[in-house]
C-alpha cells in the first residue's frame, strides 16, 4: 500500500508538472505570432522550454551575432528559451528600427547591466529616457564642448609622457586613464590625475566589472554549477569592485556638492553634467545620481579609451597613414598648444578616427526591444522580439565598403560619404537614442591623437586585422594585449 507521504509527493510532483506544462502552453500561445515570424527568418528550429540553447550552448552574444551569419546568412534569429532575438545588418531595416518610437527601449540582455548602472540613461525606458536626455543635451552644446579642448590637451600631454616610458601601462588602461581624467575635468569640473597613479586606477575595476558582465552573458541550460560559482566566487569579487567604483563616484559628487553650495547659479555656457544632476531639476535620488555618473564615467573611459587604443594600433600598422596625419598636424598646429580653433583644420585626422571606428567599432552590436509591431517595408517584426543591429557586419558590408578590411581614411571624403546611405555607418548608433557624447568623443580623440602623433612615432608588429581576435559584451576588445610601441620623434 502506498504510504500517505508518497501520495503527497506524487500529488505535488504532478501539480508542479502541470504548472510547468501550463506555463509553457500559455507562453506558446502568447508568442504564436513570433513563432510564425521566426519561421520566415534564417535560424534554428524552435524547441519548447530550451529554444535554441542546445545549439548555442555557452556561446556569448558577440560570437552569436558575428559567427552565426556565416552559417545561417542574414538577417537571422535565435531563441533563448522562449525569448526570440532577431539579428540584422540590412541598412534599410536598421534605419527603420532605430527611428521607430516602439523600439526605443533596449533589449533584454541590457538587464545584465542594471546591477552596475542602475536605472541610468543606458537602460532606462522610453518616457524617463526622453526626459533625462533632454536635460543632459544642454551639457553637450557646441560652446561648452569648445571649452573642454583645453582640458583634453593638458591631459593628452600627460598621456604622451606615459606612452613614451618603457614601463607604460597596458594600452587600453593608458587610454582609459586619459579618458577618465579628461571626463572628470571637463564634465565634472575636477581632475583626479588618474594617469599619474601608477599603483591603482579606477578603470581596472570598471574593466573587471565589464568582464564579469561578459562572463555572465552566456546562454546556459540549467547549469547550476555555473550559477553557484557565479553567486559565491564572482559575487564576492563583484561587490568589492562595485564598492571601489561607488567610493570613487561619491568622492566626485561630494566635491561637486560642496562647489554647488558655494555657487548654486550656473550659466548655461558652463553647465556640466554634475551641475545638471545636482541642481534639482531632474528630481533624482542620490542613488540615481550616482548611477548616472557611473554610466558616464564608464562610457567616457571605456568606449573612447578602447577606440583610441585601436586607432594608434592601426597607425602603427599603416605607416603612410600615420605620416600623412603627422604632416597635417605639423602644418596646421605645429608645436603650439592645441586649441578648439585647430580641430576644424584637422580633417584628415578626423577621417582616420572615422575609418578606425568603421573597421573596428568599439560597440559592435546594439540591442532594442519591440514594444509594438515594427514595420520594416514588407516585413513586420512582432511585438516582444529583441532586435540586434550587427554594426560590425554593417561596417564591413562590401556593398558599401569595397575591400572592407583595407584601412583607408579617404572613404570619408565628403564626395565618398555622399555615395553611401547614412545608416551603413553607425559607430555611435543612430536615431533618437544615439550616443549623446559623439561630438565630445571626436573632439577628445582629435586633440589627444594629434598630440601623440606629433611627438611619438608608432609601430606595431601586426600586418593585418586577421591577426587580432576579439570578444565583447558591450565594448569590443582584443582577447590579448595590443602590440604597439612608441618612440620620440626627432625634431627637425
Amino acid at each position: 500500500m502506498i504510504s500517505k507521504i508518497w501520495l503527497n509527493i506524487l500529488w505535488c510532483s504532478g501539480f508542479l508538472l502541470a504548472v510547468v506544462v501550463g506555463s509553457v502552453l500559455v507562453s506558446l500561445y502568447r508568442n504564436r505570432y513570433i513563432y510564425r515570424f521566426a519561421k520566415t527568418v534564417n535560424g534554428f528550429p524552435f524547441y519548447p522550454v530550451v529554444g535554441n540553447l542546445h545549439k548555442i550552448g555557452k556561446t556569448k552574444l558577440f560570437e552569436i551575432v558575428n559567427e552565426l551569419p556565416n552559417k545561417l546568412g542574414t538577417p537571422f534569429g535565435f531563441w533563448t528559451g522562449h525569448q526570440y532575438s532577431y539579428v540584422t545588418d540590412d541598412v534599410d531595416e536598421v534605419k527603420m528600427i532605430l527611428n521607430n518610437p516602439h523600439s526605443i527601449d533596449k533589449s533584454c540582455i541590457y538587464e545584465q547591466l542594471r546591477w552596475l548602472f542602475g536605472n541610468s540613461l543606458l537602460v532606462v525606458e522610453g518616457p524617463q529616457w526622453k526626459t533625462r536626455r533632454r536635460h543632459f543635451v544642454k551639457s553637450f552644446s557646441p560652446s561648452i564642448l569648445k571649452s573642454f579642448v583645453e582640458f583634453f590637451y593638458t591631459n593628452s600631454t600627460a598621456l604622451v609622457d606615459a606612452l613614451r616610458k618603457p614601463d607604460r601601462p597596458d594600452l587600453y588602461i593608458a587610454f582609459q586613464n586619459y579618458s577618465i581624467d579628461g571626463f572628470c575635468e571637463a564634465i565634472m569640473g575636477r581632475n583626479y590625475n588618474t594617469q599619474k597613479k601608477s599603483e591603482y586606477s579606477i578603470v581596472e575595476d570598471l574593466d573587471r566589472l565589464q568582464e564579469i558582465c561578459r562572463k555572465r552573458c552566456v546562454f546556459e541550460v540549467f547549469n547550476l554549477s555555473v550559477v553557484i560559482w557565479g553567486f559565491i566566487h564572482e559575487g564576492l569579487k563583484t561587490l568589492g569592485y562595485l564598492k571601489a567604483v561607488s567610493e570613487f563616484v561619491n568622492v566626485i559628487l561630494k566635491d561637486k556638492r560642496r562647489d554647488f553650495k558655494q555657487s548654486p547659479v550656473i550659466a548655461d555656457t558652463t553647465l556640466k553634467i554634475a551641475d545638471t544632476l545636482l541642481n534639482g531639476d531632474m528630481k533624482l535620488t542620490d542613488k540615481e545620481i550616482e548611477d548616472e555618473i557611473t554610466l558616464f564615467l564608464s562610457a567616457a573611459s571605456d568606449t573612447t579609451g578602447t577606440t583610441m587604443a585601436f586607432i594608434v594600433t592601426l597607425l602603427g600598422m599603416y605607416e603612410e597613414v600615420q605620416e600623412k596625419m603627422y604632416e597635417e598636424v605639423m602644418t596646421y598646429v605645429g608645436d603650439k598648444a592645441i586649441g578648439p580653433e585647430d580641430l576644424h583644420n584637422l580633417k584628415y585626422t578626423e577621417r582616420v578616427i572615422l575609418e578606425s571606428m568603421r573597421i573596428l567599432p568599439p560597440i559592435p552590436t546594439v540591442g532594442r526591444h519591440a514594444k509594438q509591431d515594427i514595420h520594416c517595408g514588407s516585413k513586420v517584426i512582432p511585438k516582444g522580439v529583441d532586435i540586434y543591429i550587427n554594426i560590425i557586419k554593417l561596417h564591413r558590408n562590401e556593398k558599401f565598403w569595397p575591400d572592407p578590411l583595407r584601412f583607408d581614411p579617404d572613404r570619408f571624403l565628403p564626395e565618398e560619404v555622399a555615395k553611401r546611405p547614412k545608416y551603413c555607418y553607425i559607430p555611435f548608433s543612430a536615431g533618437p537614442r544615439n550616443c549623446i557624447g559623439k561630438t565630445y568623443a571626436i573632439m577628445s580623440m582629435k586633440t589627444s591623437l594629434a598630440n601623440i602623433v606629433r611627438n611619438l612615432k608608432i609601430t606595431s608588429k601586426y600586418k593585418s586585422l586577421e591577426e587580432l581576435n576579439f570578444h565583447s559584451f558591450v565594448t569590443m576588445r582584443t582577447i590579448t594585449q595590443l602590440d604597439c610601441h612608441f618612440t620620440a620623434r626627432k625634431k627637425e
